[in-house]
Formats: structure tokens, sequence, C-alpha cells
């Protein structure tokens, strides 16, 4: 008998060093979850995520609309680039970028955190907690360039470890610690939350 048959594959996208459940678990976890919803309530829920983002970020420039696509399209890649977990950040050249690797860079305090500082202070909250996370790896860091306390966060990174192949620059950047504080300060001066500070 002829006929036709349709295969659904469910596949999840995860990284291990980060939780202490084993990433298969995980992935089947999000699977079992996830399948059960329909395509349509995918859109939904995408859609609703979007138009609470653009409710909130959207940018209106009057009488040229080449910038204003220009401005929505950066806006979009920031948020679709950006990490919303507190563990992961968002790399320096974004989701289209290829250059730098997918490290990290201070360029998220001082040209990322700031946008959603004022239009999803959520997000801006878990960019913080990344770095807190990675609070670690930046003391080891200070210990292994001959520092007896404090800290030295990375100029790239994902794991928190320094990542620079050229060991001159990697070293030499300490204004990330500022770059830092400063994510954090801008933070409390705009919210007052003294309970995340």
């Amino acid at each position: 008998a002829k006929g036709s048959m349709t295969l659904t594959k469910s596949a999840a996208y995860l990284e291990g060093r980060n939780n202490q459940k084993p990433v298969v678990a995980r992935g089947l976890d999000i699977i079992k979850k996830y399948s059960t919803i329909s395509f349509d309530e995918h859109l939904k829920m995408q859609r609703k995520s979007l138009e609470n983002f653009w409710h909130y970020s959207d940018i209106i420039i009057d009488g040229d609309n080449l910038i204003q696509q220009g401005v929505r399209f950066s806006l979009f890649q920031l948020f679709q680039s950006v990490g919303k977990d507190g563990l992961t950040n968002v790399a320096a050249k974004g989701l289209t970028g290829e250059g730098y690797k997918g490290h990290y860079f201070w360029d998220t305090e001082i040209y990322i955190l700031p946008v959603f500082q004022l239009t999803h202070p959520q997000i801006a909250e878990k960019l913080l907690i990344y770095r807190y996370n990675s609070l670690e790896e930046a003391r080891k860091e200070a210990r292994i360039l001959g520092h007896k306390k404090g800290a030295k966060y990375p100029w790239r990174t994902i794991t928190g470890r320094e990542c620079s192949t050229f060991f001159p620059a990697g070293t030499a950047q300490y204004h990330i610690n500022g770059d830092i504080a400063y994510g954090f300060i801008q933070h409390f001066l705009q919210h007052g939350d003294l309970d995340f500070i």
C-alpha cells in the first residue's frame, strides 16, 4: 500500500560545562517538554517574546527608512545573541560576525549592557550574573599574573578563563575590571536594587 508518513525530529543543543546534570539528560528533558507543543504554539511564544522586546526596545526614526532599518536590525541582533541565563554573555560580533571566535569582551559592559539596562533590566542582570559567576576564574588569572589578591577579568573569554592567543595583549587588559565594575554601578544607579548588588 502506498501512502505517506511524517516524521518529526527533535533536537536540543546544549553545552555541558555549567550544569551539574548530564547534558544528555538535560537534552532529553528539554525535548520532552517542548516536543509536545505544536508548531503554532511555538510560534505564539516566539511572537509574544518579540512583541515584548519591541514594546520596550524599538527606536523610531522619522524620515530615513534606511537608518530605521539599520537600527532595528542592530537591536534584533542584540536580542537574539545576548545570553539570558547568567551562564553566557554575548560574543563581540554577535551571531553574524566571525571575528573574535565567539569570545566575550568588555564590549558587553560598555556598549551592550546599557541598552538592556534601559530596556530589559532582567537581561542586564543576567549579563552581570555571568561576570559574577566567572569571578573565581578571574581570581585565578590574577594569581597567574603574580597578584596575591584580587581578580583580573580576561580580555577574551567564554568560560571565564583568558582565551587570547596573544599573551601581551591578553595580560595587559586590566581595564576589564573597571568596565565590569562600571556596569554594576550603572545598574545600581538606574534601578536602585541593593538586593541584586
